[in-house]
């Protein structure tokens, strides 16, 4: 680990650079809040259901209800989840429910040995506090290569080398939750390259395709090339042997 740190900028170094900022989504509840919250301007969008219908996955986002949809199938439940006016205790700046972006979700795999769950989005779409966007500052400029890393990211923070991060330097994640505090993502070691990046948009299509199924042929192509972002994660970060042992150690023992 203090290699990795010495040798490499952190993610949060890297999105100084870039000029990217990370925010959480829409809290329904918050004790804080004293003016509920408006969400006129987004109800068209998509929203992204991550509890119950699991809705981002490694790489893939599959929102089956737009926003407004959401609040009337809430209504018809009387779960009162959801205030019927669809007004809201927290919106982040609807910027980061926009375009281009890494959402990230704060919950980690517990049944995946403690993977991350991110994915790249260039949709305009709406999630609540359990994920957040990691995108371009407001009126920032991007830079040529903004694509290829968050791409790059993307493959890094669904690999095996992020769980032995995380595993060693969160304060919670596989203590006593399958959690971690979206600051505790902000010190991996990055390295990023247009070879990832194209791993993943491979990642990205199969997922998307109409006939992806788990177990069926898209998906064990999905692990291999899942498999080459590892093999290349090692040459990238100069793993030894004995470091890669480490990883599998913590991860498989």
């Amino acid at each position: 680990m203090s290699r990795l740190k010495n040798e490499f900028d952190a993610l949060g170094e890297m999105m100084e650079k870039f000029q990217l900022q990370f925010k959480g989504g829409l809290k329904f509840k918050d004790t804080n809040s004293k003016v509920k919250k408006d969400t006129t301007a987004i109800k068209k969008w998509d929203f992204l259901e991550v509890e119950s219908r699991k809705e981002l996955q490694p790489y893939a986002i599959n929102s089956s209800l737009t926003w407004e949809k959401e609040i009337k199938k809430n209504a018809a439940l009387r779960n009162g989840k959801i205030n019927m006016d669809g007004t809201v205790d927290y919106l982040p700046d609807i910027h980061y429910f926009k375009g281009e972006k890494i959402l990230l979700k704060k919950g980690l795999q517990a049944a995946e040995d403690f993977k991350a769950v991110a994915a790249y989005s260039t949709k305009n779409i709406v999630f609540t506090s359990s994920v957040c966007s990691i995108k371009l500052e407001k009126g920032a400029v991007p830079k040529k290569d903004l694509t290829i890393l968050l791409k790059s990211l993307v493959g890094l923070l669904n690999s095996r080398f992020f769980t032995y991060f995380i595993l060693n330097t969160s304060s919670s994640a596989g203590v006593d939750r399958t959690r971690a505090y979206f600051e505790e993502f902000l010190s991996l070691p990055v390295k990023y390259t247009k070879q990832i990046s194209e791993l993943v948009d491979k990642i990205i299509d199969l997922k998307n395709s109409k006939a992806f199924t788990l177990g069926d042929q898209n998906n064990i192509e999905c692990v291999n090339l899942q498999n080459k972002i590892e093999t290349l994660i090692v040459n990238l970060y100069s793993l030894t042997e004995v470091e890669q042992s480490l990883i599998d150690y913590a991860i498989d023992i």
